[in-house]
């Protein structure tokens, strides 16, 4: 392992430093799909402590209409329809959701602590088209790291 870590409210410190630095100890978790079906979700995950912040995704699902649901009900419940559940069973938290009809586009922004999660969530939609997530953070948050760095 790299012992050099950053904390982006701390700035870089080295393994065994005082101070708030990313998890050097992994902790093992239960099961679950992991990366597309194989092992565990998290066979070495680095939990979040009490009173870090969340790690924020925005994922935005795109299909098309030849692979779009909405006139078959029984496609619907066992896909768009049964995603919400399961991202809310497998993240931390669904911050939020939102959907665009005619553009045949999703929008969900969640917290959660490693990919295995996200795509446990998704595994309703995966079929039925593309998702891409992206690592997003509080703005006013980055503009103090910034800051910091151009200190």
């Amino acid at each position: 392992m790299c012992p050099w870590r950053h904390h982006p409210l701390s700035g870089p410190t080295w393994a065994g430093e005082q101070g708030p630095p990313l998890r050097a100890e992994p902790a093992e978790v239960g099961p679950g799909l992991g990366w597309f079906g194989l092992g565990q979700a998290n066979e070495i995950a680095y939990p979040r402590q009490q009173g870090d912040p969340p790690v924020l995704f925005h994922i935005t699902h795109h299909h098309d209409e030849t692979t779009c649901p909405a006139h078959d009900e029984t496609v619907v419940a066992e896909t768009f329809g049964a995603v919400l559940g399961t991202l809310e069973e497998n993240v931390n938290e669904v911050i939020g959701a939102w959907v665009d009809p005619p553009g045949h586009d999703f929008f969900f922004v969640v917290d959660a602590d490693d990919a295995g999660q996200i795509f446990t969530g998704l595994f309703p939609i995966v079929s039925a088209g593309t998702a891409k997530v992206q690592p997003v953070g509080d703005y006013v948050a980055m503009m103090k790291v910034r800051e910091q760095l151009n200190a």
